[in-house]
């Protein structure tokens, strides 16, 4: 009795020299309630409650008579519970709605309660860069400047990126139950004269691909022409891919035309499309 009179004494002395306000561990409060340990552990919120699914232990934030935040510890069983981080102002407490859940292994959850990875995001999501180590979960939409992930990239609706996607190197894939792809861009320059009209001449050219860009046979699409001497009716011609293996595209040429055709160091563009 008499230890807990000394300190009732302590603290009322405290109040009445700091303008009501009180200090644990100090006696030069800066606020209202001023706890200083040097341990650190200066609060301790508790239920007595037994742990169970749904039950709440909190910090409320209000401003005159609105309630604008809240942290809460909510149990999901008897042995595991998770932190929400609440806003949304408004005059009744219960209307504060969980924006950003710490799962009790960790994950994070925003927009859920309930993330099934290590982070879940159900909702848009904006970034000027983005960086993902292992797997991304996105249920709504991705907008980033740019996207690198090492791992899998989950997006429910649409992803937006304004400048690059980087992901290993695995190339583009076309939809979700065909094969992962891999495109590639290479140039073929060929010289020919004189050749015939209405004619195929023999193998003109020839693209080397490296070993192991593709898993299987690719398919090679003639583009634009980017540089040549361009001294013949060399627009006339068509080239074609011919004879395409995991690393090598032979290029023929056909003269469609009633007049035989000359050329010199033509390079046209060749995008080539295969499994990756």
């Amino acid at each position: 009795m008499e230890k807990n009179f000394l300190m009732c004494t302590a603290i009322a002395a405290t109040l009445s020299a700091h303008s009501q306000n009180v200090g644990i561990g100090t006696d030069d409060p800066r606020m209202q309630l001023h706890v200083s340990t040097s341990s650190g552990l200066g609060l301790l919120i508790e239920n007595p409650v037994n742990l169970t699914n749904d039950l709440k232990t909190g910090v409320y934030f209000k401003s005159a008579n609105q309630y604008y935040g809240a942290v809460k510890a909510i149990g999901t069983s008897t042995n595991s519970g998770r932190l929400g981080f609440f806003t949304y102002s408004g005059p009744d407490s219960t209307l504060l709605q969980e924006r950003l859940t710490i799962a009790d292994n960790g994950s994070i959850g925003i927009g859920t309660t309930t993330p099934a990875s290590a982070m879940e995001v159900v909702g848009t999501v904006t970034s000027s860069g983005l960086h993902v180590n292992n797997n991304a979960l996105v249920d709504g939409n991705v907008s980033t400047t740019n996207l690198t992930t090492t791992g899998n990239a989950t997006v429910g609706n649409n992803c937006i990126v304004t400048n690059n996607i980087t992901s290993k190197g695995l190339g583009v894939v076309s939809s979700a139950n065909a094969t992962q792809m891999k495109a590639a861009i290479y140039s073929a320059t060929l010289t020919i004269t004189n050749l015939g009209a209405n004619s195929i001449a023999g193998v003109v050219g020839n693209i080397g691909i490296a070993a192991g860009t593709f898993s299987a046979a690719p398919t090679a699409y003639i583009g634009d022409v980017i540089a040549g001497t361009e001294d013949g009716d060399w627009y006339r011609v068509v080239l074609i891919p011919d004879n395409i293996t995991t690393t090598n595209i032979r290029i023929r040429i056909v003269n469609p035309t009633a007049t035989p055709i000359t050329f010199s160091n033509v390079t046209w563009k060749v995008l080539v499309v295969g499994p990756r």
